[in-house]
């Protein structure tokens, strides 16, 4: 089920917040303007609503001002900046100034890069701090000529100090910390040192995400801590016995495959580095941990193993392009198979992936180049919702849902629809059981 989103607001003299969204799809990026009469924001509304929108702090109806992008409001006037664009992908080359009241566009500016991830308005209006991807940051003048820059590197957002004398960014630091630090600016509009640690051992979750208030220079995080561990259990008809705990760790470990032998798992684990797919052999008393790729990007939050156990996919991406990766569990090679992708899918032999369409209406197996090979369509009225395949991936068993029902459906991986098998009330997640053999794949 998607998560839904609200947008409260607190007045600190009160103690009843004021809701002025509820039950949307998503909200990101809120910001009062000067006189913190209105609010700004990122959402999706609905179906049709999508963008940045302005909505007065009691509550009223949301005016859309903008596109999706990024944006900041002017310190002391009812003037918003707006760069046009997708998250992590390139933006507009220009930047767009809004009457926030109106949505108006008063005044359009060349921006100096086209990978913009953050923009922030100087207090006294004069200059623009830019986060550019991959680079640093650039101070840019109220006409978009640059400046000065630096060379660092960091997460996305950028603040002004409340005096306009520095800008503040979080830098990666080692293992899961982050860590603010402040960059002096002088009043020409360039740097006049080197950046200064300002709160160090930050656990931001990778993302770094923070806030300065205009007046006082009190900074808002958003802080966690994604530690997760790895457990083993045997199982029987008698119950789950025998649990270990396999990892210790200072991260985040997502949902792993076993081997068909049960002596090694394989899952994504998180760094500063990115996400990258690791080995954990697991023996009677000792677990031995070993990564098999090194690539920056993020990842889904699973893994497929084939039921022969001698492939694991897994899919992860960098500046939003999506890729699906095969390791050969024998010789211990990657191979990127396919270009985009939609979950990750499940190995399907040795150079197939079996996948899930982001409708739900079926599955489809890609060939190594990323082409459709074949596809399973699902019955009318009914959407997949999780699926896996038999030990010989003859066969795959979905769970289907209908009417209001979660049903288990099984079929030929060869055939072209579902037959739905029998009706269960609530199940998780289909797991490998052996099935009938059907005809070879071709």
């Amino acid at each position: 089920m998607p998560c839904h989103a609200s947008l409260i607001v607190q007045d600190s003299a009160a103690t009843t917040p004021v809701t002025l969204l509820s039950n949307v799809p998503y909200i990101r990026s809120p910001r009062f303007t000067h006189d913190g009469a209105s609010v700004v924001f990122l959402a999706r509304l609905d179906s049709l609503r999508e963008g940045t929108f302005v909505l007065p702090r009691l509550g009223g109806v949301a005016l859309q001002i903008g596109t999706v992008g990024i944006f900041d409001t002017h310190a002391a006037g009812d003037s918003v900046v707006f760069i046009s664009g997708r998250w992590r992908r390139p933006k507009s080359p220009y930047a767009r100034i809004l009457n926030a009241a109106a949505g108006a566009v008063v005044d359009s500016i060349v921006m100096p890069s086209g990978v913009i991830d953050d923009i922030s308005w100087s207090p006294n209006g004069r200059f623009f701090a830019v986060r550019v991807r991959e680079f640093g940051i650039i101070i840019a003048g109220r006409d978009g000529t640059v400046i000065d820059s630096m060379t660092i590197s960091g997460r996305p957002t950028v603040r002004w100090t409340p005096a306009g004398d520095g800008v503040l960014v979080v830098r990666p630091a080692p293992v899961k910390d982050d860590e603010l630090v402040l960059i002096p600016v002088a009043r020409n509009g360039r740097f006049a040192g080197v950046p200064t640690l300002v709160m160090p051992r930050l656990q931001m979750l990778y993302r770094g995400e923070f806030d300065v208030a205009r007046a006082t220079g009190r900074v808002m995080l958003v802080s966690g801590d994604a530690i997760q561990d790895v457990w083993t259990f045997d199982v029987s008809s008698s119950g789950a016995r025998d649990a270990r705990q396999r990892t210790r760790s200072n991260t985040w470990y997502s949902a792993p495959s076993i081997s068909p032998d049960g002596r090694a798992l394989y899952y994504m684990r998180g760094d500063a580095l990115g996400d990258n797919l690791h080995r954990l052999s697991i023996g009677a008393d000792t677990a031995s941990e070993v990564a098999l790729s090194n690539t920056r990007g993020s990842a889904s939050f699973q893994t497929g193993m084939s039921a022969d156990g001698r492939h694991v996919a897994f899919a992860k991406g960098y500046e939003s392009v999506p890729e699906v990766s095969v390791l050969d569990v024998g010789s211990q090679r990657i191979d990127i198979r396919i270009q985009p992708t939609v979950n990750g899918g499940l190995p399907h032999g040795a150079n197939r992936i079996l996948d899930l369409l982001p409708s739900g209406r079926g599955l489809v197996v890609f060939d190594s180049t990323g082409r459709v090979a074949r596809e399973i369509k699902a019955p009318d009225s009914v959407t997949i919702t999780r699926f896996t395949t038999s030990p010989d991936e003859q066969q795959v068993a979905m769970l289907l849902s209908t009417g209001g029902q979660i049903v288990l459906g099984v079929t030929p991986t060869r055939c072209h629809t579902n037959t739905v098998s029998c009706s269960v009330p609530s199940v998780a997640s289909p797991q490998r059981a052996h099935g009938n053999a059907c005809d070879d794949d071709d």
